[in-house]
């Protein structure tokens, strides 16, 4: 009888300590998703304010496949005065697990300078 009793409360405490595991593992994957989607959208923007050419409207995406994320960059040029536009980064994750996937997208949005097609020539 002693040692069924010890089996159920080790089976338990087994049991506990799974649950434990594998909500870790989800945090710590979930962080380094995290993590990955704000690399790329720093990249991103810097890669955009490195090359700031004509003002323009925009909208690309790129997908990577690695670690399920999609990048979207939209320009939009606020006019023709002041030759400023819109750069909005948006990174966002492809996974449909909801235990894994940030709850929504990483968006960074700047104000840069352009130039016209005139002063380019």
């Amino acid at each position: 009888m002693e040692v069924c009793v010890a089996l159920v409360v080790l089976m338990i405490g087994g049991t506990v300590c799974r649950y434990y595991v594998n909500t870790f593992l989800r945090l710590w994957e979930r962080e380094r998703l995290s993590v990955f989607m704000v690399e790329t959208a720093v990249e991103a923007m810097e890669a955009r304010l490195d090359s700031v050419g004509v003002c323009r409207d925009t909208l690309w995406e790129e997908m990577f496949a690695r670690n399920a994320v999609k990048l979207r960059v939209t320009e939009k040029s606020i006019g023709e005065v002041y030759l400023l536009e819109w750069v909005n980064v948006c990174v966002g994750s492809l996974r449909e697990s909801k235990m894994v996937s940030p709850k929504e997208d990483l968006c960074l949005r700047r104000i840069v300078k352009c130039k016209r097609k005139e002063d380019l020539l």
